[in-house]
């Protein structure tokens, strides 16, 4: 082990000490202490691990029910092992002035479980305190942490502190209340050991395993409290899976969760986020809630003030063009809109909005058509190049060849020489879709005598191509 660096005195960020300690079972080369504060850490606890072992064994059965310990705590301690159907070790106790500890440990193949049982003196109450060691495979503690944190917020079993869980465990803390809080806590905490099983072997995935905790608490409030961290951690497939076998009456509740979510990320859409926020809009919006919501927004942001939020409305333009099945008029309108904008980079957008409007149903081709004629002649030298991009994505599907001479005639005059290469560039697909013939021919004598080579090689590169046709 290293021992010249001066870090090797803190604590490695992912070491658990519970998983590497005498009497867990789990794969100590999985939990090696990397530092060496990791190391007198492990001794330390190890040290009080034997210890404890000692004190357990003066304290039997018997002697622990004749004790003046609360009748909770002793019911709890005589029940867990069959309660739990597990071979648990008793790894001891600590008791002092102030409370009394119970620590069991649960093999479970090549990881372990941890219980402690704390009693405290001064409050009078019983904690249950829990571990789950090994790696995080398929988003296992994620989904057990959903679990307690909806056990919690609906008040059925009170976490004493938030959940933590990392690569290498989990852990969390209940307070138990009464016989029934300690009933639960029981069934509960076989449940999450079983789903740390099935999720780590992929013998079941996460939504037959949320399916089932839905089974145990039908109440809707839980419903919406998972599915709200669901939607957080963006775990689209589970949300879909489990929204198709949702009675009438719940799907309702989902529908606006899914929808106010919808309209949380429409006001965020921020340059910043927006490539997260697209594939989350996009996911939710397949759930055939909250188009006409964004489209409204969308069109309403096209006529703000501020240019920087027209622009981030063919953000969110993108996000919803990209949704099948659906009629794409609010879009048109916002490109209507942009086209004539003010602000030369709103221009820009709207074209290429046009473009994937066309692009995605044949029904837009002519609006299309007319605002590429206009951005043909736009102040804007990239308007005006998007607007002959525009022509030629029409022209390969066989549509506007009218529209497309006519601003290929425009561009091959134009005063400045990108646009004029464009425009030879357009009549070379015109030209290949048998089209233009004598429009083309005229455009490349113009251009063999411009001042640019590459116009001239262009323009020579469709007489030849026109030479092959005769």
């Amino acid at each position: 082990m290293p021992d010249s660096n001066p870090n090797d005195l803190q604590r490695s960020l992912d070491f658990s000490v519970a998983g590497a300690m005498i009497g867990s079972s789990a794969v100590f080369i999985n939990h090696f202490p990397k530092h060496l504060e990791d190391m007198f850490t492990l001794i330390h606890q190890n040290l009080l691990s034997v210890l404890s072992s000692n004190s357990n064994a003066l304290f039997d059965e018997l002697a622990l029910q004749q004790s003046l310990l609360p009748d909770l705590l002793k019911d709890m301690l005589k029940n867990l092992e069959t309660a739990l159907g597990k071979k648990i070790q008793k790894l001891g106790l600590e008791i002092n002035n102030v409370g009394a500890t119970f620590k069991y440990n649960i093999p479970l193949r090549d990881h372990s479980a941890q219980v402690s049982l704390h009693f405290d003196k001064r409050s009078n109450e019983i904690y249950f305190n829990a571990f789950l060691f090994g790696n995080n495979e398929n988003s296992r503690w994620i989904i057990n942490g959903m679990i307690l944190k909806t056990l919690d917020k609906m008040d059925i079993l009170p976490l004493t502190e938030a959940v933590h869980s990392s690569e290498k465990e989990m852990r969390f803390s209940w307070k138990i209340q009464d016989l029934s809080t300690c009933s639960i806590a029981i069934k509960e905490w076989k449940a999450l050991m079983d789903n740390s099983f099935a999720l780590s072997d992929g013998s079941l995935a996460p939504t037959p395993v949320l399916k089932d905790f839905l089974s145990r608490y039908k109440a809707s409030n839980g419903l919406k409290i998972l599915y709200n961290m669901l939607l957080k951690e963006e775990m689209f497939q589970s949300i879909a899976e489990i929204y198709e076998i949702l009675p009438p009456q719940n799907k309702v509740e989902i529908d606006n969760i899914i929808l106010m979510r919808i309209k949380e990320i429409i006001r965020d859409f921020t340059p910043l986020s927006k490539s997260k926020s697209k594939n989350l809009l996009i996911s939710l919006l397949e759930f055939d809630k909250g188009w006409n919501e964004a489209i409204v927004f969308a069109n309403a942001g096209m006529i703000h003030v501020d240019r920087d939020i027209r622009l981030k409305m063919f953000d969110l333009f993108e996000v919803l063009i990209k949704i099948n099945g659906k009629s794409y008029e609010g879009l048109e309108k916002g490109a209507k809109i942009g086209i004539t904008d003010e602000d030369r980079e709103v221009r820009q957008r709207a074209i290429g909005l046009f473009e994937s409007l066309a692009k995605k149903d044949i029904i837009y081709y002519k609006v299309a058509e007319k605002a590429a004629s206009i951005g043909i002649k736009d102040v804007d030298l990239k308007v005006r190049q998007k607007a002959l991009h525009l022509f030629e994505s029409l022209t390969i599907r066989n549509l506007g060849f009218d529209a497309a001479i006519k601003a290929a005639n425009l561009g091959i005059t134009d005063e400045n020489s990108k646009i004029r290469q464009e425009a030879l560039r357009l009549f070379e697909f015109i030209i290949h879709k048998n089209k233009g013939y004598s429009e083309a021919a005229i455009a490349a004598s113009l251009g063999m005598t411009d001042a640019d080579s590459n116009v001239r090689k262009m323009a020579l590169n469709i007489q030849t191509i026109l030479s092959k046709k005769k």
